[in-house]
């Protein structure tokens, strides 16, 4: 499990991200009305994770990847979690349950991708054989 995680964790990771992204993008008005959040917000997590995680795939199909690289994707992870609970403060009130529960296991999804490859950092980096 660990070998195909460190293998396949930036292709999950930019995948998740920009598949996610995507989605938020192409259903906004469904999705701001179903979880009873403001448009601009919505865009803003649709922005964030498209541009998150096309650098992910980017660093997943890159040949030579620098420590400094890994360790950023890593570091954005932790403070989208960071930013997430803060939308979770701000919008508790108006927020929909499903709006809590999916911004909820967004970050607890994001946290575990950044500890990964914060863990995993020095076996992402692209050797040069």
């Amino acid at each position: 499990m660990i070998a195909f995680l460190g293998k396949y964790i930036l292709h999950i990771d930019g995948f998740a991200g920009t598949s996610v992204g995507l989605l938020l993008l192409l259903f906004q008005d469904i999705v701001s009305d179903f979880y009873q959040l403001p448009k601009g917000l919505i865009l803003f997590l649709a922005g964030a994770n498209v541009c998150y995680g096309i650098y992910a795939l980017r660093l997943a199909l890159i040949r030579n990847r620098s420590l400094n690289q890994v360790a950023a994707l890593a570091s954005a992870n932790f403070l989208w979690v960071i930013t997430c609970v803060g939308i979770l403060l701000t919008f508790y009130e108006p927020a929909s349950i499903f709006a809590l529960l999916f911004i909820s296991a967004e970050s607890i999804f994001v946290a575990m991708l950044g500890l990964f490859e914060w863990r995993y950092r020095f076996l992402l980096v692209s050797r040069s054989d």
